[in-house]
C-alpha cells in the first residue's frame, strides 16, 4: 500500500471518507485511520463501514487496503475483519 499510494489514513482521507457514517460507526475526523463509535455502533456498523471504505479506496486506487483489526465471531472464530465485513 504505501508504495502504490502512501500511508493507508492518507488514502483514506483522499478518498474523501471521513466523516462517513454507517450507523454509529463513523471514520473519524481527525484521522481516517480510525473508526469511531458515534452512538452505540454495533460490529455490523463497524464492519460494514469497513467494507465500504474499503471499495471505495478499491475502486480509487485499484488496492485493497490491509485490516489489522479482528473480528470476534459469537462462535469464538476469529478471522480478519475484512474477511468479516462480507459474511454479516
Amino acid at each position: 500500500m504505501y508504495e502504490l499510494a502512501g500511508p493507508p489514513g492518507k488514502v483514506v482521507e483522499d478518498t474523501g471518507l471521513k466523516g462517513l457514517t454507517i450507523g454509529g460507526a463513523q471514520v473519524s475526523h481527525h484521522h481516517a485511520n480510525f473508526i469511531v463509535n458515534r452512538d452505540g455502533a454495533t460490529a455490523r456498523d463497524v464492519l460494514s463501514l469497513i467494507g465500504e471504505v474499503r471499495r471505495r479506496v478499491h475502486a480509487r486506487i485499484g488496492a485493497w487496503l490491509a485490516c489489522e483489526v479482528r473480528y470476534v465471531a459469537p462462535d469464538g472464530a476469529v478471522a480478519p475483519a475484512s474477511e468479516a465485513c462480507g459474511e454479516l
